[in-house]
């Protein structure tokens, strides 16, 4: 544990205490302090780099190696399109994948559970978020027919996993200021491309919230405290089988034509 000499945080690693240092003392350092975090910003940058670089290899793999499953996948859905077939498709398994400790909005003994595997990043995750998500509220959710879970899967860069992180440290304070939170997020979507790694921005996003301590927040986010629940997220993600976000199921059963509200009914109530 590493104490700052400059206000009352402290920190598991020296690197956050630097990023730290930059973020919020930076006109107090000496030229060595200031030598010592920028040298640490750089080794995190690189860092973030190479877990992007990971990434996009992998994706590059699933491109080079599934040609012919994509192939074999649009020619399902130009049949499936021409004989109006159902939009959804049997997902894997939730049965084994636990959701323990986990927020959720709805009822503890709701009948369905429907998740959404999402990154604060991509653009279709907002227009679930913010075109069909407050149906599904108030005809599921509220009603107390579905338990509605938002895990992450960052998956477009260093904002992805820094948003999704940020939002599980608001979580860790108040978990109803969390699903405001989310929202907030995706709102400023478009800013996360150029803010989305500064904590500033985070904790600026939640200084309207009474019951969030900044100071806390801002160490939860400079030390990433949650990211071994980003992690968790990650792997049920993989264990069901996502490739993409957003990626919907209720049940175990994956909603691929989510922008139609009525296929997301049809498997709810299908359930019930």
């Amino acid at each position: 544990m590493t104490d700052c000499e400059y206000c009352d945080e402290t920190f598991d690693e020296e690197q956050a205490l630097h990023l730290h240092w930059l973020d919020e003392h930076e006109d107090e350092l000496n030229s060595h302090q200031k030598d010592e975090a920028k040298e640490s910003k750089k080794q995190y940058e690189k860092e973030q780099e190479r877990k992007q670089a990971k990434r996009s290899q992998s994706i590059k793999q699933i491109v080079l190696y599934g040609g012919i499953g994509v192939l074999l996948l649009a020619v399902i859905g130009l049949i499936g399109y021409q004989l109006d077939l159902d939009q959804s498709t049997p997902g894997g398994s939730l049965e084994n994948v636990s959701l323990e400790g986990r927020q959720y909005l709805g009822d503890a003994n709701a009948s369905v559970t429907v998740v959404k595997f999402s990154d604060f990043q991509c653009h279709y995750c907002d227009q679930f978020n913010s075109q069909i998500f407050p149906q599904l509220k108030s005809e599921f959710i509220d009603a107390g027919d579905v338990k509605y879970y938002h895990l992450h899967y960052p998956a477009l860069g260093p904002a992805s996993e820094t948003s999704a992180i940020a939002s599980e440290c608001i979580a860790s304070q108040n978990e109803s200021v969390f699903w405001d939170y989310k929202d907030d997020l995706f709102e400023q979507q478009s800013q996360l491309g150029e803010e989305g790694t500064q904590t500033s921005f985070y904790t600026d996003l939640a200084s309207g919230y009474d019951s969030i301590n900044q100071t806390t927040l801002r160490s939860c986010i400079n030390s990433q405290q949650t990211r071994d629940v980003i992690q968790g997220d990650v792997s049920r993600g993989n264990e069901v089988g996502v490739s993409g976000t957003p990626h919907i199921m209720v049940g175990d059963t994956r909603i691929e034509q989510w922008t139609n509200f009525d296929n997301i009914r049809d498997a709810i109530e299908s359930k019930q």
